[in-house]
């Protein structure tokens, strides 16, 4: 009997090891660096990579910052672009992200990035307002930055709350980072980077939980971006109470909220700031792509527009785009249409756009 449960135990060991060494070309994250001060609450452990077959498929590499990019320098002006998971892309290879694309098209000087690409899951809006002095003051080269979203309904706490920014300090760089952790933290690291496995059932456990409590499409963005809850995509502030703003006009608690959080971006920053949005869309029953609505996005763009803050939609694109050869900006042959992540021709569609008005910008 204890024979055949040796037996049993190293059959099951050895199915385990098969699989996690399968894992290092499915499914592979690099260990995550989190910090109190820099534009991001975490960066990727530098010099370690990155497999992600749950959604396409695409390998990448950390650079020494800890972001997803080649390990060359930056130009002598160059921009930044920074979001959440969809502009992070790690679904799509390498070249195929919308800040590559632009990055080849706009680059003049070889072996130097242009557009750099900073983005971290589940860096929504509340996440870039707060991190974006840090930002300014992580890259000052900048001449552009461009913040991606695809949401703009936040309640007015979530934004409030983000007006007390993180300031940045060079020793919560990547490779910093790395240097100072202790022997303990590194070994988690380690650890993580060589049993992919663990993350790997942590990603479907925490993908089948999300699918049962949701039937949002954007599950899967939430099932990576567990930290953020998907709810705050319903907290809308058009049906807050209206109040007296010191000018005698009738605003929200979101508009004032929004308001002075763009407000004290535009204060920060003297360069091109632009709001990269591509909405949630569905197909109907007659086959037809439409936009997923929020009640804020007009609001969200007049207050762009009032703080000389650009305010770039995707939208008629999108939908321009399947209209014309069918082109699903969300999903893969092994997901759902139109949930998860930006495709290869979401990114296409993006990169696009976004190329054209920092063409129009000089860029």
């Amino acid at each position: 009997m204890k024979k055949q449960v040796l037996q049993w135990f190293l059959a099951v060991l050895l199915a385990a090891a098969l699989m996690n060494g399968l894992c290092f070309v499915y499914y592979r994250p690099c260990g995550r660096l989190f910090r109190d001060m820099g534009t991001t609450e975490s960066v990727w452990n530098p010099g370690s990579y990155i497999v992600s077959g749950t959604e396409g498929y695409a390998f990448y590499t950390a650079d020494d910052r800890g972001y997803l990019n080649e390990n060359l320098p930056l130009a002598d002006s160059y921009v930044i672009v920074r979001g959440a998971s969809f502009t992070q892309g790690k679904e799509v290879p390498y070249g195929y992200r919308y800040s590559d694309i632009c990055n080849k098209a706009l680059s003049k000087e070889e072996g130097r990035i242009k557009v750099y690409n900073v983005a971290q899951e589940g860096e929504y809006l509340p996440k870039l307002i707060k991190g974006f002095k840090a930002l300014t003051a992580e890259f000052p080269g900048a001449d552009t930055i461009v913040l991606e979203i695809n949401a703009t309904e936040f309640s007015a706490e979530e934004i409030n709350s983000a007006i007390n920014q993180r300031e940045f300090d060079n020793s919560c760089t990547g490779k910093n980072l790395y240097v100072n952790s202790s022997s303990k933290e590194k070994m988690k690291i380690h650890i993580k980077e060589a049993l992919p496995l663990i993350s790997l059932l942590k990603y479907q456990y925490n993908l089948y939980k999300e699918k049962n409590a949701s039937e949002d499409i954007a599950y899967a963005k939430s099932a990576i971006d567990k930290d953020v809850k998907t709810d705050s995509a319903n907290k809308s502030g058009s049906s807050e109470k209206k109040v007296l703003d010191a000018s005698g006009n009738t605003n929200s608690p979101y508009e004032q909220a929004i308001n002075t959080a763009l407000s004290l971006l535009r204060s920060e920053y003297n360069g091109n700031i632009i709001f990269l949005y591509h909405p949630n869309v569905s197909i109907t029953e007659d086959g037809l792509m439409v936009p997923i609505k929020e009640s804020t996005t007009s609001i969200f763009k007049e207050y762009c527009i009032r703080n000389n803050i650009i305010f770039l939609d995707t939208t008629t694109e999108f939908i321009n785009a399947y209209n014309q050869n069918f082109s699903i900006p969300y999903g893969y042959n092994n997901t759902t249409p139109c949930t998860g992540h930006l495709s290869k021709e979401g990114h296409k569609i993006i990169a696009k756009v976004l190329l054209e008005k920092l063409q129009k910008l000089g860029k």
